[in-house]
């Protein structure tokens, strides 16, 4: 069986579309301190968790480059999506709640999770063990440390915790912003010297110091003025814009109001924008080339790709 941190090539082609709907999904990304991560290490990433799927995707985004993933056990209970999963690079953590039993399995993965930084793709756990939307970072657990800890015993290369900072302009809207802090790497032998309740406050109060509230834009009322001259202005494009982009936007808002979790609501979003352009762009091509010009229906698929994003950013 191929290990997590396999090179494939199918995965590799795929990851074009998913980083392309990510950046989409969100108005602004700024992304600080990447450049600084050491270089020819284990790396063991650990951001806040406060925004679902949509903080894998973007820690995903941000870099450009292989990162696997600890994920909840639960979802990992059917064979065909634990095998899904696993070729996306993702492995199952289990938590207390799921018994005894599945956390026992959790040393067989902290392993492969530590195998993975070693080989040179960082493995990134979210270390509350659960999102929370907000700017309070929650108590860190111990699986962060026992993967760093099986990657010091397995080999001689420097192995480093790199706390993350995640923060969103909002949790719930559509488009929001989000600002990526990559803070200082930590030795991971530096910080399993603590005791097991100084590493995890070291570790959270590092992770709290790079999640910061972002300021709210005084630009707002100029802004949005400015939108809607350009909305009047744009009106023909702005109308085909929502023609072509309102079932995969009708879909997703009648999907989120549904959610008893929030949270989820731009995750959401995003499974529906990816599996409704993938959907739709097949539906316009077909109809764009019995019914157009080559060229016309050429046209018609862009302009659907930009449609979506066109009509959140102008009226977000």
């Amino acid at each position: 069986m191929a290990k997590i941190q396999s090179e494939d090539i199918l995965y590799n082609i795929l990851r074009w579309p998913v980083d392309a709907c990510t950046r989409r999904m969100f108005r602004k990304v700024r992304v600080y301190g990447k450049k600084d991560l050491p270089k020819d290490a284990a790396l063991i990433f650990a951001p806040n968790h406060c925004n679902t799927l949509l903080d894998a995707l973007a820690v995903l985004q941000s870099r450009r480059r292989p990162t696997a993933f600890g994920s909840r056990a639960d979802i990992f209970r059917k064979p065909a999506v634990a095998r899904i999963l696993t070729w996306l690079r993702i492995v199952p953590l289990a938590r207390s709640r799921d018994g005894l039993a599945e956390v026992k399995n959790n040393f067989a993965v902290f392993e492969e999770a530590a195998e993975c930084a070693i080989a040179g793709v960082p493995f990134c756990i979210f270390p509350e063990g659960k999102h929370t939307p907000g700017y309070e970072v929650q108590p860190v657990k111990s699986g962060v440390f026992r993967i760093a800890e099986a990657a010091v015993q397995k080999t001689d290369k420097k192995v480093y915790i790199v706390p993350i900072g995640l923060s969103y302009s909002d949790f719930y809207r559509p488009k929001p912003d989000i600002y990526i802090r990559y803070g200082k790497a930590i030795p991971a032998e530096e910080i399993l010297a603590l005791p097991p309740k100084e590493r995890s406050d070291k570790l959270h109060d590092a992770i709290q110091e790079l999640v910061i509230e972002p300021a709210p834009d005084n630009n707002y009322l100029v802004v949005t003025v400015l939108k809607w001259l350009i909305s009047l202005v744009l009106s023909p494009v702005i109308l085909a814009a929502i023609m072509l982009s309102c079932p995969i936007w009708i879909t997703s808002e009648v999907l989120v109001r549904k959610l008893k979790d929030k949270a989820w609501s731009n995750t959401t979003r995003f499974g529906c924008r990816m599996v409704g352009t993938v959907l739709l762009t097949i539906i316009y091509a077909v109809l764009g080339f019995i019914f157009l010009p080559w060229w016309g229906a050429v046209a018609l698929v862009l302009f659907f790709w930009l449609a979506p994003n066109f009509f959140y950013q102008l009226f977000r």
